[in-house]
């Protein structure tokens, strides 16, 4: 025969958690918890749980909802508390998953712009035009790192950084000078052990550009994230897999923001 410790599902414990149960069930499942060291440290953990996801996207939740969005979402009528509950746990679920990236600017935007979607085209253009050079990769070399920065930091007329990608295990080729609608944009390439090639565009931002969250892009096995944050856009492309172009585009944020 089973216990009634053994009856409790997840469900039930995230709903005990979150105080939907009536006070009868609710009462009666307290003290099964109480008697039971093991299925507390169980609940203690899933409280954990819910308060990181709290504190990740509790902003998010504040904010509102775009306006062509709660136009085609209808309400829904739950016909059970299993059906709701199986819905927070979807949500849970989704949160996890979106968590993977390590933050929020991972969140997908419901538009980009003409001009971001211009530049992530110019940038697989020139990554494809560039990264294959084995003689001409750049155009000024890594050894020239000083001459490297100050060169375009003027061409682009703000301070250009030059993120260091070594902890992902990418060394600096060098840079070159480059033009993405008719604007000064700096290409930095980068190169792992294995020959694989990591290129970073940056380029000055115009009127019509705003902040973005990062976004995915992908294109012959290239891929890559974009956004544009404070007075630079930019675009991080490689051959290498989506989750670890995402770590290292979390990394040149990172640089960029110090």
């Amino acid at each position: 025969m089973s216990s009634p410790e053994n009856t409790l599902s997840d469900i039930e414990l995230n709903a005990y958690i979150d105080n939907e149960l009536d006070s009868i069930r609710h009462a009666e499942i307290e003290e099964i918890i109480n008697n039971n060291p093991e299925l507390q440290s169980k609940v203690d953990e899933f409280r954990k749980i819910n308060n990181g996801l709290g504190m990740l996207f509790q902003p998010r939740l504040e904010s509102k909802v775009p306006k062509n969005i709660t136009q085609t979402v209808k309400p829904v009528v739950r016909s059970n508390r299993l059906a709701q509950a199986a819905s927070i746990l979807l949500a849970v679920t989704i949160g996890l998953v979106s968590g993977w990236y390590g933050n929020s600017r991972f969140q997908q935007p419901v538009t980009s712009s003409p001009t971001a979607e211009t530049l992530v085209k110019d940038a697989f253009a020139f990554h494809a035009i560039y990264t294959p050079e084995q003689k001409h990769p750049v155009e000024v070399k890594a050894s020239q790192y000083t001459h490297l920065v100050n060169w375009l930091s003027k061409r682009l007329e703000t301070q250009v950084r030059i993120p260091d990608l070594s902890r992902s295990g990418f060394e600096l080729l060098g840079g070159r000078l480059l033009s993405s609608e008719e604007r000064p944009a700096a290409q930095f390439m980068y190169e792992n052990d294995n020959g694989q090639r990591v290129t970073i565009l940056a380029r000055n931002c115009g009127t019509d550009d705003v902040q973005t969250a990062f976004n995915y892009a992908s294109k012959n096995n290239i891929n890559g994230f974009y956004w544009t944050d404070e007075n630079l856009s930019f675009v991080i492309l490689s051959n290498i897999q989506k989750h670890k172009i995402s770590e290292i585009a979390h990394t040149v944020y990172e640089e960029m923001n110090r």
